[in-house]
């Protein structure tokens, strides 16, 4: 605003304070309808579209968001600001390689502070552009040498071998972190710990794993028993009469297939394998579900109660369901193209399968197995965000991993033939015959294309941005029995929640 008191507000700018404060209340869902009018019908915002974009992204909305940064760079065309918000966007809605072309352009030009080419760097690595990404993060370090997370971003990208340089640098850097936040402490810590995992030496991988781990806990505190606690109270959101699965003569949820699994489990690898079908679209961990909670709350049983109710005075007889159906599906054809079939593989959907059952019928829900040991090793040794920072202690990823898979065969035996069961170590010592067997579970006929999965070139997101770029291999099978020092407390910590391993 220039200041002038004869100048009126704009009714749209008066639309995005009710937005605001739809918001502020806990009313997303009002929230989400006027920020997604104000899209619909575009106004002269000017520079304000940044604020619907930041909003529509703090409301989960991602493909609103995207779309309000669009209208912001059409309005100003030009700047690192700008271009920033925009690429943001699009990598939220696993558009990376366009998240990268609007940034490289300022790249070139030098236009990027050192925090925003550490994002470029990032968003290189989950396009799969791995030597760009390394030759980006190697610049990063000549002018800070001493900088732990780009140490961090090396070792994610890089494969150390013996006689590596930089591990001289890493073991010398770690010294000079004794003192550092645990953060910084943490990255160079994890960096280390990566080339000691590269390298096969056990003991010393060991040291640098806890060392990093000890570190994050110094920053995050996890209550077991909330694992526990998140389990029962999605168990108990509804009951289950009447629920038959497959639902016959119901094909309301054929559009998805969900994909479930403990984080390393083999989930990103079972949804690049459908990828490459010609039918289906690697999701990935789309929000799609989690933007249903300015519907059904935190999707236990009082906001989900509230939700049915309402739905049944405002349409008797109908499905209460279908308005969530309806949305899902919206946000699909938004994403994916209209009618578009495809997977959603956030994992965090087996606390919401109360709602799956009943909004979806006729899904496919996949279900990925993995030795437990295995999946135990890959997660402590995983560099997650810290919103998954319960892989900072052994007990904490033990928990995780018996009330992930409790849950599931809670669910498995409530309603037989719910899900299509994948056996990893199965699945890459013999694809041939297993990757069949989950496309016709999956309503798909067989496509060859399906046997070369790092062919895809969708942007992968999480841990196994590297392994994806890989053919299918067992190389990772009984990974863990080759660090038995590295994974002992894991053992320990298993065995004490009663998951059985191969020894």
């Amino acid at each position: 605003m220039s200041g002038d008191e004869n100048i009126s507000v704009p009714p749209d700018a008066d639309r995005l304070k009710l937005a605001a404060a739809a918001a502020q209340r806990g009313d997303g869902f009002a929230a989400i309808e006027i920020l997604r009018g104000i899209i619909a019908a575009p106004p002269l915002l000017g520079e304000d579209w940044a604020a619907v974009a930041t909003l529509c992204g703090q409301l989960d909305d991602d493909d609103a968001a995207l779309a309000a940064a669009r209208r912001l760079r059409a309005v100003i065309p030009s700047g690192v600001p700008t271009a920033f918000i925009l690429a943001r966007a699009l990598e939220a809605t696993g558009r990376v390689a366009e998240a990268v072309s609007v940034l490289e352009p300022a790249a070139r030009a030098g236009q990027l502070n050192l925090s925003e080419l550490f994002h470029l760097s990032r968003m290189l690595m989950f396009a799969g552009r791995l030597d760009q990404a390394g030759v980006l993060a190697k610049r990063l370090l000549q002018s800070e040498p001493g900088n732990p997370f780009l140490w961090e971003r090396l070792a994610q990208i890089k494969q150390f071998t013996s006689g590596d340089p930089d591990l001289e640098t890493l073991v010398k850097l770690q010294g000079e972190l004794a003192n550092a936040a645990p953060r910084p402490r943490a990255s160079g810590a994890w960096a280390l710990a990566k080339a000691y995992v590269d390298l096969g030496d056990d003991n010393a991988a060991a040291k640098m794993l806890g060392e990093a781990a000890a570190a994050r806990r110094q920053v995050v505190k996890i209550d077991l028993e909330s694992f526990a606690a998140s389990a029962a109270a999605s168990l108990q959101a509804l009951p289950l009469e009447e629920i038959t699965w497959p639902a016959v003569g119901k094909d309301h949820g054929s559009r998805v297939i969900f994909i479930l699994g403990p984080q390393r489990s083999g989930t990103t690898l079972v949804e690049q394998i459908l990828d490459r079908h010609p039918t289906i679209t690697g999701g990935g961990e789309i929000k799609f579900l989690g933007l249903m909670r300015h519907l059904l709350g935190d999707f236990t049983r009082a906001p989900i109660g509230v939700f049915v109710e309402r739905m049944n005075r405002v349409r008797p007889g109908h499905d209460p369901w279908e308005a969530v159906r309806r949305w899902y599906f919206a946000l699909g054809d938004e994403r994916f193209g209209t009618g578009a079939r495809f997977t959603d593989k956030l994992l965090s959907n087996h606390l919401r399968l109360s709602v799956i059952v009943r909004a979806f019928p006729g899904a496919r829900i996949i279900r990925c197995r993995r030795d437990p040991l295995d999946v135990a090793w890959s997660c402590w040794r995983a560099q997650f965000g810290e919103e998954s920072w319960w892989n900072s202690d052994p007990a904490w990823i033990a928990r995780h991993i018996a009330e992930y898979e409790r849950l599931l065969d809670i669910w498995a035996k409530r309603i037989p033939g719910l899900f299509v069961e994948v056996d990893y170590e199965r699945l890459v010592a013999d694809p041939d015959t297993e990757i069949p067997k989950v496309l016709e579970a999956c309503g798909l006929a067989d496509d060859p294309a399906t046997r070369r999965p790092q062919e895809s070139n969708r942007a992968v997101m999480t841990s196994s941005f590297l392994q994806v770029r890989e053919s299918i291999h067992a190389g990772q099978v009984d990974a863990s029995r080759r660090f038995p020092r590295a994974t002992r407390g894991l053992r320990e910590a298993l065995e004490a929640e009663g998951l059985a391993f191969r020894a």
